[in-house]
């Protein structure tokens, strides 16, 4: 555990009676809701924040009090942003212009049914996200057509599990500027075809891909497509 999660996990055990570990997890993903704020932060958000929330890496945005923008504005050393099953009601508005916003690396999301313009705006808000992460959102091709047309080229890692993308969705994602993207994780998508990859295989901007996933089915047919396109001949072995 880094010194910081054990400092704010002695500053909670000493201003909240009763207060358990639980709430910071040994990542320091941190869960601040109403009924947090009521203990941890009396008089938000007019009063001074607790220096303490300095400290915090990993926020849950799953549940997250209002105006959440003075509680990112509190947080500036924030790099990770993720969210079980429900994403806060403004807290994608709260990202914006907050002073840790350049310095958020990871977004996760897990099981919250996303608009299918969120990824784009994630990718707008944080002009340093690294890693993103979106597992059975309900996310559909209308996503990846909107995540096309944003500047994506700093993303490393884009997992989009257990959506319901196809090959509409892979034509897109090939026009995305993915140039530094090395890892995509597409499994779990059943619509996904052997004409999804042939898609996906005309981009030029994935040359540098390293790990594609969701593709396991087709064999000598997949390995054949990535053959015969621009992509990297180290991408045979996840066929």
């Amino acid at each position: 555990m880094s010194a910081q999660v054990d400092a704010l996990q002695a500053f909670m055990a000493e201003s909240i009676p009763g207060w358990a570990h639980g709430d910071v997890y040994w990542d320091g993903k941190f869960t601040f809701n109403d009924s947090m704020v009521a203990r941890l932060w009396p008089g938000f958000p007019e009063r001074p924040a607790p220096s303490a929330l300095r400290l915090i890496r990993c926020l849950d945005m799953s549940e997250l009090p209002s105006p959440a923008s003075a509680l990112f504005a509190a947080m500036p050393g924030l790099h990770t942003l993720c969210a079980e099953e429900a994403l806060g009601a403004d807290a994608l508005e709260a990202v914006y212009g907050a002073p840790a916003a350049a310095r958020i690396t990871t977004v996760t999301l897990d099981r919250c049914a996303l608009e299918p313009s969120i990824l784009a705006e994630f990718v707008r808000a944080l002009p340093g996200l690294e890693v993103l992460e979106a597992t059975e959102c309900e996310l559909d091709d209308r996503a990846l057509e909107a995540l096309a047309l944003e500047d994506v080229s700093k993303l490393r890692t884009l997992s989009l599990g257990g959506n319901k993308l196809g090959t509409r969705g892979m034509e897109h994602l090939a026009r995305a500027r993915l140039t530094g993207l090395r890892r995509l994780n597409l499994a779990g998508n059943e619509a996904l075809e052997l004409s999804s990859l042939r898609a996906l295989s005309t981009s030029r901007s994935l040359g540098g891909l390293e790990e594609l996933t969701g593709f396991y089915g087709f064999g000598e047919a997949g390995r054949a497509v990535i053959r015969d396109s621009a992509l990297s001949t180290e991408l045979l072995t996840d066929f």
